[in-house]
């Protein structure tokens, strides 16, 4: 049995407590934010002060791997989570129970997540407490200093603090050398405007690519779902979507998106809001074969965190608390071998998925300032392109007519399989490549407006 201090009550510092706890840890969380939980999902939505989590009132996309873990591990996590209003979308066949997707807002899911894990007595939550310093021993982290002045000793600390980490920072003052860290900050951003649904079920999740930018529907719980805009943050055109008139006129504008919005069907919930931080970061604890500290572990986005737009990282958070726990069952809390044996995991089970994030960044980026800076969008993709981009042109026809495709598609994007398994397959990349040579030259449409005539509806839209 060991001692855990989490650093971070987030989705990654409760998933570490919900597989820790039961195999006889101890686990004591420290949150910047305040302790307590919301009476219900209505009452997480409006009112849940949860200021360390930015991204909290955004789209979140909840993947397979992630929802198969709690089926798995915690299914009363699971039931809990239908019973407060989730959803599931079947991705595959109708007997296939694996390749399924929660839809749910975050702050439902983060509200169940947290009552099932204070209703172990083996877990203690701290709120309103934030970890300025590590306790250090030589090279072994021994704990954490509060900004109370308050020590909490631990075998292990795990920092699941997420993109916000000051780990760096902290191994610094104690005289240790910092992690190594890499990272692509993507010129990206995204923009969101929640809705309700006034009777129906809930929108089934939909992409519509205008080029320059991405619209999606989706889902969430309690008849809920936000339609969110993904682009360039320095297209001067869609920052227009910030105010909420111009938002309207470019939902209006998509005709696979106004149809969930028109006032007959929906009402609108919130303002338009911005999520600037879209950023792939990598941060090792090992650098050059040797472990920074004994002791400490990252733990999902404090670790890797990848562009929020793919719906990984709370898939990602359980998968990594999942190998904590196995890791610490296969080596113990031993510092000196803890830390770069959950390194090693760290590096077979997320990495992957922040360079195919880092790579499929590289190519939407390059689409898009191409159709901003005014060529055509039937010219993107077209023969003698760059390969890349013409495998991210072609692919999604592909997904709508090859079963194949489909289904390496969403295994990948579930986090199913490897990214491997569909970016760079040889067999997937050949059978893009028919539909999308039978395709060229009649090729579907962009989903909306072009870049000049989406600019001149939103300067109009007041």
């Amino acid at each position: 049995m060991s001692t855990i201090v989490v650093v971070g009550g987030g989705i990654g510092g409760l998933a570490t407590a919900l597989f820790l706890a039961p195999r006889g840890h101890l686990v004591t969380i420290l949150d910047r934010d305040p302790a307590e939980v919301p009476a219900d999902a209505a009452a997480a939505w409006s009112a849940w002060p949860r200021k360390g989590v930015p991204q909290f009132r955004h789209i979140h996309l909840f993947n397979a791997r992630g929802r198969n873990l709690l089926r798995d591990e915690a299914p009363g996590v699971l039931a809990a989570l239908r019973a407060a209003g989730a959803g599931e979308i079947r991705l595959g066949e109708v007997d296939d129970d694996d390749l399924v997707r929660l839809t749910c807002r975050r702050t439902t899911y983060e509200m169940v997540l947290r009552r099932a894990v204070l209703s172990d007595p083996t877990v203690r939550f701290v709120g309103s407490t934030q970890v300025v310093g590590l306790l250090v021993k030589g090279r072994r982290v021994a704990g954490v200093r509060t900004a109370a002045g308050v020590d909490v000793p631990a075998d292990v600390v795990v920092d699941a603090s997420g993109r916000r980490s000051q780990v760096a920072t902290w191994l610094t003052a104690a005289g240790l050398r910092p992690p190594a860290c890499d990272e692509h900050a993507e010129a990206t951003v995204s923009y969101t405007r929640w809705y309700r649904l006034r009777s129906e079920p809930a929108a089934a999740l939909l992409r519509a690519d205008l080029g320059y930018a991405v619209g999606v529907v989706a889902p969430a719980d309690d008849g809920m779902f936000c339609v969110t805009f993904g682009c360039l943050a320095a297209d001067p055109v869609m920052a227009m979507v910030r105010r909420n008139t111009a938002f309207d006129a470019a939902v209006a504008a998509i005709p696979a998106l106004a149809e969930w919005t028109t006032p007959d069907r929906a009402t609108v919930e919130s303002d338009a809001r911005t999520m600037a931080d879209r950023s792939n970061r990598l941060v090792r604890l090992v650098v050059d074969g040797e472990p920074v500290a004994g002791g400490l572990v990252l733990l999902g986005d404090s670790a890797v965190c990848t562009n929020p737009g793919y719906g990984r990282g709370v898939g990602l958070a359980l998968v990594h608390a999942r190998a904590l726990a196995e890791v610490l069952a296969t080596v113990g809390d031993d510092p000196a071998v803890l830390t770069p044996a959950f390194e090693a995991c760290t590096r077979a089970e997320l990495e992957p998925w922040y360079h195919a994030a880092v790579a499929s960044d590289r190519v939407r980026s390059a689409i898009s300032a191409r159709v901003v800076a005014g060529e055509a969008w039937a010219s993107i993709g077209a023969a003698g392109d760059d390969p890349a981009v013409r495998f991210a042109r072609g692919a999604p026809h592909a997904a709508e007519r090859d079963p194949v495709v489909r289904r390496a598609l969403h295994r990948a994007f579930q986090l199913l399989d490897p990214p491997s398994t569909y970016w760079g397959n040889p067999e997937i990349g050949a059978r893009v490549e028919e539909v999308w040579r039978e395709l060229e030259g009649h090729a579907p449409p962009p989903a909306g407006p072009d870049h000049a005539a989406m600019g001149r509806l939103l300067a109009a839209s007041g």
